[in-house]
């Protein structure tokens, strides 16, 4: 079933392709787990991810980035110059889902 669903941080390859941040998993669907651009582990509650600021932070600032991938349309199709607030945060907290479980003695063997 996962290969049916696409998954916007991986390219066709699985790679995470041009995200600046790294979902790394969840424990009990309430603490999700991300790797910053600065190489911190960093964890939110999934609520979180639906305020722009704490997108913001976590992508360390990138909001030209935000602005790319998740753009606001006007009437016209134009381009506003501002993102998604509620799209991105889906796709942090489907990411970080699909990830399974996190364990930061794990994570820290595999660096």
């Amino acid at each position: 079933m996962k290969d049916k669903i696409i998954y916007p941080f991986l390219d066709k390859g699985g790679k995470y392709s041009g995200w600046p941040v790294k979902p790394l998993g969840h424990i009990k669907n309430k603490q999700l787990y991300y790797l910053t651009p600065d190489g911190c582990v960093v964890v939110f509650a999934p609520e979180e991810l639906a305020l722009n600021l704490s997108i913001i932070c976590l992508v360390s600032g990138a909001i030209d980035w935000l602005i790319e991938k998740y753009p606001i349309y006007n009437e016209d199709g134009k381009r506003t110059g501002r993102w998604n607030v509620e799209k991105a945060g889906e796709d942090l907290v489907c990411e970080a889902l699909y990830q399974g479980f996190f364990s930061m003695s794990s994570f820290e063997q595999n660096i």
